[in-house]
């Protein structure tokens, strides 16, 4: 299971980046700084995604641009329901909002590999 593993690294990266605000010097973020950093993460992959997405589409002619959004629209229902299935695991807890924000996370880095994927292969033609 990818949950655990997405876990650890996220907490990794929110204890790294030092999140603000109450911060007391031996103890930890808020799980409320947590989630809200975490959500930052989620905006600053999807930034990322899209970005790469609109250079991808523009090189593709109108059926490849409609293929390549029905991917997408079916990629974002996948995303949402792998990052509700694992934020349902600690359904009613204070971290079930960080755990849905990790995996949409690592699910839009993902994606951004095989976009960039598409990508460059058309950079190469």
């Amino acid at each position: 299971m990818k949950a655990p593993l997405t876990l650890v690294i996220c907490l990794g990266c929110l204890f790294a980046c030092g999140c603000e605000s109450t911060y007391t010097p031996g103890k930890g973020p808020s799980q409320m700084e947590m989630n809200r950093q975490a959500a930052a993460e989620v905006e600053k992959a999807e930034n990322k995604m899209q970005k790469i997405f609109s250079e991808l589409r523009i090189r593709l002619d109108a059926a490849g641009s409609a293929k390549l959004d029905a991917s997408q629209a079916a990629w974002l229902a996948y995303r949402k329901a792998e990052a509700e299935s694992y934020a349902d695991q600690y359904r009613g807890g204070s971290i079930a909002p960080m755990i849905h924000s990790a995996s949409v996370a690592d699910t839009t880095e993902r994606r951004i590999g095989q976009l960039q994927f598409q990508l460059d292969g058309l950079k190469q033609r």
